[in-house]
């Protein structure tokens, strides 16, 4: 029996509108039937055979054929706004050469269960995307991998949930004064067994300590890979903590985690400690991995 694939239209004549047409074109469950935009200069024209519709012709367009919108467009929350306004149903949004499919999950519908696992920041890598039931903590990024969430101000999460949490070049964008809650915050969230790794910019590195600049007593002031300006102080989200190993393990030590293994990092005399890193634990990209130039501390510290 043949497939009935659902009528799909892409919100978005754009780069990635054009993207998105090409992987539904693949094996995929979607019937493209044509592109959605309100652009004047483009709706009314055609792509592919198929017309580019506005908003009011999707509403006369529903009253004859069901379909569903993808959309391919960075302002999507607005769109679907206009959409549900509309009463057209909005499939998924596509960002990241992934389709995104709603509803996205919230802390309130992850199933626990099922052994989630957290990551601070935005997932790039292939790695992580491959492995379920990872999701990230984003300030700005929600689709179906990621939440938005402020790690410095804690999880709506009950007690004993999360079996893993990664947090790769983050803490260093939380001031020292906030980070043993948000460690601690960490540490209450995790199932009894759990761990968390840590992974930030090692300032006793060689590397890291040429790059950064730093006043006349040695006090680190601005490291312009960790993005920001620097105008008498650090600005535009910019690394505000240089974390070195004497200092980290300081504020580890004043958290509830009380089994702490310190996988890499140089201590204060320039010497390099380093354990062999388990992967499987949490795959460290911003490391380097050869005995050369290794530029980043990593530990783990077990509930």
């Amino acid at each position: 029996m043949e497939e009935i694939k659902k009528n799909i239209i892409i919100w978005g004549y754009c780069e990635n509108g054009v993207k998105l047409l090409s992987e539904i074109k693949k094996k995929s469950p979607y019937n493209y039937i044509g592109y959605g935009d309100n652009s004047y200069y483009k709706k009314g024209n055609f792509v592919n055979g198929k017309k580019i519709y506005g908003i009011e012709e999707l509403v006369e367009l529903k009253k004859s054929c069901e379909f569903s919108v993808i959309i391919a467009n960075r302002n999507w929350r607005l769109i679907k706004e206009t959409c549900e306004k509309n009463e057209i149903p909005v499939e998924a949004i596509y960002s990241e050469n992934e389709i995104h499919k709603f509803p996205f999950p919230t802390f309130e519908t992850l199933n626990y269960k099922a052994g989630v696992r957290l990551y601070a920041g935005n997932i790039y890598d292939e790695e992580r995307k491959k492995e379920k039931n990872l999701y990230g903590l984003s300030l700005y990024t929600e689709d179906s991998r990621h939440i938005i969430c402020d790690i410095r101000k804690g999880y709506p999460i009950k007690d004993n949930m999360i079996l893993s949490y990664e947090a790769e070049d983050v803490f260093e964008y939380i001031k020292k004064e906030d980070q043993v809650y948000a460690i601690d915050e960490i540490w209450r969230v995790l199932k009894p067994g759990g761990y968390a790794r840590f992974c930030l910019p090692d300032c006793n590195s060689p590397w890291v300590k040429n790059r950064t600049m730093r006043n006349e007593a040695g006090k680190f002031l601005y490291d312009p890979l960790g993005g920001g300006e620097y105008n008498g102080g650090i600005t535009q989200d910019g690394v505000v903590y240089f974390a070195t190993f004497e200092d980290f393990n300081e504020t580890l030590t004043k958290t509830k985690f009380k089994r702490i293994e310190w996988i890499c990092h140089y201590t204060s005399d320039g010497v390099l400690h380093r354990k062999e890193i388990d992967m499987s634990l949490g795959h460290v990209r911003r490391l380097n991995c050869d005995d050369k130039d290794v530029y980043s501390m990593v530990v783990d510290c077990w509930k």
